[in-house]
């Protein structure tokens, strides 16, 4: 989103990141992708940073909607990835 972030950045909280993905697939005739026809939205969003008492580095958490309606809480920036139901978020720098 912006590749120039440094390694302190967070994302706004004033947008939705929105993903659309689509499954892919090696194509049988030459060294490309075959595209699938079905799309998957994922919109991510996030809150104002906070603090941690006793921390001076600011915390904040996003919201991952998938195209279920799930709706899955992960910290940006954290060493472990947030997994539910065969997804992975990784968010941060």
């Amino acid at each position: 989103m912006f590749p120039a972030a440094a390694p302190t950045a967070l994302f706004s909280d004033a947008i939705t990141y929105r993903f659309r993905v689509r499954p892919v697939a090696p194509a049988a005739e030459r060294a490309e992708f075959a595209v699938g026809d079905t799309e998957y939205g994922l919109d991510f969003i996030f809150a104002t940073p906070g603090q941690i008492p006793g921390s001076d580095e600011p915390v904040q958490i996003g919201t991952c909607t998938t195209p279920s309606g799930e709706q899955v809480l992960f910290q940006v920036g954290g060493d472990t990835p947030t997994e539910a139901e065969g997804l992975r978020i990784f968010a941060g720098p």
